[in-house]
Protein backbone atom coordinates (compact mmCIF):
# COMPACT_ATOMS: atom_id res chain seq x y z
CA UNK A 1 0.00 0.00 0.00
CA UNK A 2 1.45 3.40 -0.89
CA UNK A 3 0.60 6.20 1.90
CA UNK A 4 0.08 10.23 1.10
CA UNK A 5 1.84 12.15 3.82
CA UNK A 6 -0.78 15.61 3.84
CA UNK A 7 1.50 18.26 5.69
CA UNK A 8 5.43 17.87 6.27
CA UNK A 9 7.62 20.72 6.01
CA UNK A 10 10.38 18.79 4.44
CA UNK A 11 11.70 22.55 2.53
CA UNK A 12 12.56 23.19 5.94
CA UNK A 13 16.31 23.87 6.78
CA UNK A 14 16.51 21.52 9.29
CA UNK A 15 16.30 19.48 6.60
CA UNK A 16 19.31 20.61 4.37
CA UNK A 17 21.67 18.06 5.72
CA UNK A 18 19.66 14.76 5.42
CA UNK A 19 17.00 15.53 3.10
CA UNK A 20 17.86 13.13 0.46
CA UNK A 21 18.08 10.03 3.57
CA UNK A 22 14.82 11.19 4.95
CA UNK A 23 13.09 10.95 1.83
CA UNK A 24 14.31 7.78 0.89
CA UNK A 25 13.35 6.55 4.50
CA UNK A 26 9.81 7.64 3.56
CA UNK A 27 9.75 5.77 0.25
CA UNK A 28 11.26 2.62 2.23
CA UNK A 29 8.54 2.93 4.34
CA UNK A 30 5.60 2.99 1.99
CA UNK A 31 5.26 6.87 1.73
CA UNK A 32 5.01 7.46 -1.79
CA UNK A 33 3.95 10.95 -1.70
CA UNK A 34 4.19 14.28 0.27
CA UNK A 35 1.99 17.44 0.10
CA UNK A 36 4.57 20.36 0.72
CA UNK A 37 3.03 23.38 2.73
CA UNK A 38 4.56 27.27 2.46
CA UNK A 39 4.75 29.14 4.93
CA UNK A 40 5.77 32.60 3.59
CA UNK A 41 6.14 34.12 0.25
CA UNK A 42 9.90 34.16 0.46
CA UNK A 43 10.17 30.59 0.68
CA UNK A 44 8.04 29.70 -2.06
CA UNK A 45 10.50 29.38 -4.90
CA UNK A 46 13.04 27.24 -2.88
CA UNK A 47 9.94 25.34 -2.13
CA UNK A 48 9.06 24.68 -6.20
CA UNK A 49 12.45 23.69 -6.68
CA UNK A 50 12.36 21.11 -4.24
CA UNK A 51 9.21 19.70 -5.44
CA UNK A 52 10.38 19.70 -8.65
CA UNK A 53 13.44 17.92 -8.00
CA UNK A 54 11.95 15.11 -5.93
CA UNK A 55 9.39 12.63 -7.16
CA UNK A 56 6.32 12.38 -5.07
CA UNK A 57 6.62 15.86 -3.94
CA UNK A 58 3.23 17.80 -4.39
CA UNK A 59 3.90 21.85 -3.73
CA UNK A 60 1.15 24.02 -2.10
CA UNK A 61 1.66 28.25 -1.84
CA UNK A 62 0.23 30.13 1.12
CA UNK A 63 0.73 32.66 4.07
CA UNK A 64 0.91 30.53 7.49
CA UNK A 65 -0.75 32.89 10.34
CA UNK A 66 2.29 32.25 12.42
CA UNK A 67 4.09 34.60 10.33
CA UNK A 68 1.65 37.22 10.08
CA UNK A 69 4.20 39.94 10.69
CA UNK A 70 6.30 38.61 7.68
CA UNK A 71 3.73 38.46 5.05
CA UNK A 72 2.66 42.09 2.63
CA UNK A 73 -0.29 42.98 0.95
CA UNK A 74 2.23 42.25 -2.10
CA UNK A 75 2.13 39.00 -1.53
CA UNK A 76 -1.41 37.97 -2.14
CA UNK A 77 -1.09 39.14 -5.52
CA UNK A 78 1.52 36.92 -6.11
CA UNK A 79 0.20 34.04 -4.47
CA UNK A 80 -2.55 34.47 -7.53
CA UNK A 81 -0.08 34.30 -9.65
CA UNK A 82 2.32 31.47 -8.80
CA UNK A 83 -1.04 29.43 -8.27
CA UNK A 84 -2.43 31.02 -11.80
CA UNK A 85 0.98 29.41 -13.30
CA UNK A 86 3.00 26.75 -11.28
CA UNK A 87 1.92 23.53 -10.65
CA UNK A 88 0.50 23.79 -6.81
CA UNK A 89 -2.37 21.33 -5.51
CA UNK A 90 -3.51 23.48 -2.81
CA UNK A 91 -3.72 27.11 -1.05
CA UNK A 92 -1.91 26.39 2.41
CA UNK A 93 -0.83 26.39 4.81
CA UNK A 94 -3.14 28.93 6.05
CA UNK A 95 -5.32 29.52 9.07
CA UNK A 96 -5.85 31.46 11.99
CA UNK A 97 -3.29 30.94 15.34
CA UNK A 98 -4.45 33.14 17.84
CA UNK A 99 -2.18 31.31 20.70
CA UNK A 100 0.14 33.43 19.84
CA UNK A 101 -0.51 36.56 22.09
CA UNK A 102 1.48 38.94 20.03
CA UNK A 103 0.10 38.01 16.21
CA UNK A 104 -2.07 40.71 14.41
CA UNK A 105 -5.45 38.67 14.99
CA UNK A 106 -7.26 41.55 12.23
CA UNK A 107 -4.22 40.73 10.08
CA UNK A 108 -4.36 37.19 10.11
CA UNK A 109 -8.43 37.28 9.35
CA UNK A 110 -7.53 39.29 6.72
CA UNK A 111 -5.25 37.06 5.05
CA UNK A 112 -6.93 34.20 5.77
CA UNK A 113 -10.24 35.00 3.99
CA UNK A 114 -8.28 36.67 1.26
CA UNK A 115 -6.46 33.18 0.49
CA UNK A 116 -9.43 31.26 0.79
CA UNK A 117 -11.51 33.44 -1.86
CA UNK A 118 -8.01 32.55 -3.94
CA UNK A 119 -8.14 29.11 -3.46
CA UNK A 120 -12.09 29.66 -4.10
CA UNK A 121 -11.47 31.42 -7.60
CA UNK A 122 -9.01 28.91 -9.05
CA UNK A 123 -10.75 26.12 -7.73
CA UNK A 124 -7.68 24.78 -5.29
CA UNK A 125 -8.44 23.04 -1.55
CA UNK A 126 -6.75 24.78 1.01
CA UNK A 127 -4.04 23.28 3.98
CA UNK A 128 -5.35 24.64 7.22
CA UNK A 129 -2.91 25.57 10.24
CA UNK A 130 -5.60 25.57 13.19
CA UNK A 131 -4.89 25.81 16.51
CA UNK A 132 -8.44 25.13 19.17
CA UNK A 133 -11.94 26.03 18.47
CA UNK A 134 -10.75 28.14 15.21
CA UNK A 135 -11.71 24.59 13.07
CA UNK A 136 -15.80 25.18 13.37
CA UNK A 137 -15.38 28.64 11.54
CA UNK A 138 -13.32 27.08 8.96
CA UNK A 139 -16.26 24.43 8.74
CA UNK A 140 -19.02 26.34 8.95
CA UNK A 141 -17.97 28.80 6.23
CA UNK A 142 -16.06 27.42 3.75
CA UNK A 143 -17.52 25.67 1.40
CA UNK A 144 -14.38 24.11 -0.56
CA UNK A 145 -12.33 21.13 -0.28
CA UNK A 146 -10.11 21.02 3.05
CA UNK A 147 -7.14 19.07 4.80
CA UNK A 148 -6.98 20.10 8.03
CA UNK A 149 -3.44 19.92 10.00
CA UNK A 150 -4.92 20.63 14.13
CA UNK A 151 -3.65 20.31 17.47
CA UNK A 152 -5.13 21.19 20.71
CA UNK A 153 -3.09 22.57 22.97
CA UNK A 154 -4.23 22.15 26.97
CA UNK A 155 -3.03 22.98 30.32
CA UNK A 156 -0.82 20.29 30.18
CA UNK A 157 1.38 21.58 27.09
Amino acid sequence: MELFDTHCHIDDASFDHDRPQVLQQCRKSGIGHITVPALVRSGWDALLTLCKSEPGLHPTLGLHPVYTNQHQDSDLTRLQEYVANKSVIAIGEIGLDYYINNNDKARQQELFEAQLSIAKDVDLPVILHVRSLFLFYILFNNRGALCVYAFLITAKH
